[in-house]
């Protein structure tokens, strides 16, 4: 599993911070990722050729989701 983050083009820059992306090879069955408390606001954006993801090993995920800003650490767990 590699985690990689991206600067935003010149003209987005104002108002995103910046890019991640998430890529696998399909060996691990999930991943649990630390939320970090940035006080900003999300989208996310999946893109998969096998199964669709799921939080906390409950809810699927859609293709395209907001999340609300994170004031508070803590884990969420994606499975696929």
């Amino acid at each position: 599993m590699e985690f990689k983050t991206f600067a935003p083009p010149e003209k987005l820059a104002p108002f995103i911070k910046y890019f991640w992306a998430l890529e696998s090879d399909g060996r691990e069955a999930g991943h649990t990722f630390n939320a970090i408390p940035d006080g900003c606001p999300g989208v996310i954006m999946v893109q998969s050729d096998k199964e669709p993801f799921f939080m906390n090993n409950e809810r699927k995920l859609p293709n395209i989701f907001f999340i609300r800003a994170k004031y508070r650490s803590g884990k969420l767990f994606i499975r696929w």
